[in-house]
């Protein structure tokens, strides 16, 4: 019944809860940047995501770089301390510039670069602690802890930002970052008389140059990252958009924070739903290509709504809709996609695509967002531009869905290498 085996439940429960304090933080800190980035008009959002582009071009080499060359409890520890230490500058920032366009926008670019590597660094280090046999029974339930912090952090941003303030909130992540430090290093400790125990190995690093040519040699891969920029351009478009329309009706930063954590908990609730009783029900009765092309259906359905129907309400329904949907049947079916690729194409390639490609998608979206809005295009336009991108979305993902059911077919029936097709 339960996954965990004689002498697993401590580090892995240890485990849960050090990935729920990795995302309660950041869950903590990010209606933070949305409603401090607006503070002085959305003019500056498009600027904002290409610093963070051009942050994660730069940073990259350098994480490499650095897991390649320390511990991997050394650079666990630097890695924590060293956020943890910044978001408490930027609480103490916060109330000192709470205008500062160059702030914010600091502030902005530092939250959305470190959290896609807080997360890397936790998984790491669990692929260290635990085993290939080990991994597929427990990493579920270290999971869950992550669907937990997601809910917990902005329930805790909602209640109590008017009490604490922005800075506070801040303050309260920075602490739950070291006590995510302490629990992980807890659990090492408790793991270090075993074989997995290694406490001095290094993390893997990677080669920028090998990452872009697997990228570029696979059209298997370049799809992935093809349909990954269209799906954020599209979430940009209704990004600036939510941004406008929620700068424009709500004057206080703490007003605004509010509701994006209120947004952001329907969001980790209902992806929550979709992770536990609806995504594997899906793929056990419709098959895995449906569930990689149902979330562009609802999110093009959710845009013609909103082109329909262009209200902040029904607005902050689409992103609700859009990106639970996201966050509970698509992240989790794309990432199913790398399953069937060479372990080479899958650790270059993939890092390349969760981090630059990524943040790529995003710049590409905010000055679109900006030429559109210079063409005259309001609310209704930007939805149903994004019905459009939706729909290419849905023929990209059907035509993966049936190339992985292929290979993966072929996998399980012959000793055929794995999936490896070049341009």
């Amino acid at each position: 019944m339960f996954p965990w085996r004689r002498g697993e439940l401590g580090a892995t429960l240890i485990a849960f809860a050090a990935f729920a304090s990795v995302l309660c933080g950041y869950y903590l800190l990010r209606p933070i940047r949305d409603a401090w980035a607006i503070e002085r008009g959305t003019s500056d959002l498009r600027y904002f995501f290409l610093y963070t582009f051009v942050a994660m071009l730069l940073v990259l080499p350098v994480y490499w770089w650095l897991v390649q060359r320390y511990s991997r409890r050394g650079f666990l520890s630097a890695t924590f301390a060293s956020v943890s230490a910044a978001t408490l500058i930027f609480a103490l920032a916060i109330n000192a510039w709470p205008q500062s366009s160059a702030a914010a926008g600091a502030f902005f670019v530092f939250l959305s670069v470190v959290n896609l590597f807080l997360v890397s660094v936790f998984w790491s280090v669990m692929a260290d602690v635990f085993n290939s046999e080990q991994a597929p029974r427990l990493f579920g339930v270290i999971a869950g802890g992550g669907s937990t912090g997601a809910i917990l952090g902005p329930a805790i941003a909602s209640a109590l930002v008017h009490g604490l303030g922005p800075a506070g909130l801040l303050a309260v992540a920075a602490v739950m970052f070291l006590l995510a430090l302490g629990l992980i290093r807890l659990m090492l400790r408790k793991t270090s008389s075993t074989p997995l125990g290694r406490g001095s190995a290094r993390l893997e690093g990677a080669n920028t140059l090998d990452d872009l040519l697997a990228l570029v040699r696979s059209n298997y891969v370049l799809a992935i990252a093809l349909m990954l920029v269209i799906a954020q351009i599209a979430a940009n478009l209704v990004y600036n958009e939510q941004a406008r329309a929620v700068g424009a009706a709500y004057g206080n930063l703490a007003d605004r924070a509010g509701l994006f954590a209120s947004i952001d908990l329907w969001v980790n609730c209902s992806a929550l739903v979709l992770q536990l009783l609806i995504g594997h029900a899906l793929v056990r009765r419709f098959g895995f290509r449906t569930s990689l092309t149902l979330m562009p259906v609802l999110a093009l359905l959710s845009f013609l709504g909103l082109g329909i129907m262009p209200t902040l309400t029904m607005l902050i329904a689409t992103q609700v809709v859009r990106r639970a949907g996201e966050y509970g049947l698509f992240r989790p079916a794309r990432e199913t996609l790398f399953t069937v690729v060479s372990d080479s194409v899958k650790y270059r390639s993939k890092s390349l695509t969760d981090t630059v490609v990524h943040r790529g998608g995003d710049a590409l979206g905010a000055f679109l967002h900006r030429a559109l809005s210079q063409l005259g295009l309001a609310l209704p336009g930007m939805a149903f531009t994004c019905v459009a991108l939706c729909g290419v979305i849905i023929g990209i993902a059907a035509w993966l869905g049936r190339e992985f059911q292929i290979y993966a077919g072929a996998a399980t029936t012959s000793s055929r290498p794995p999936r490896e097709t070049t341009t």
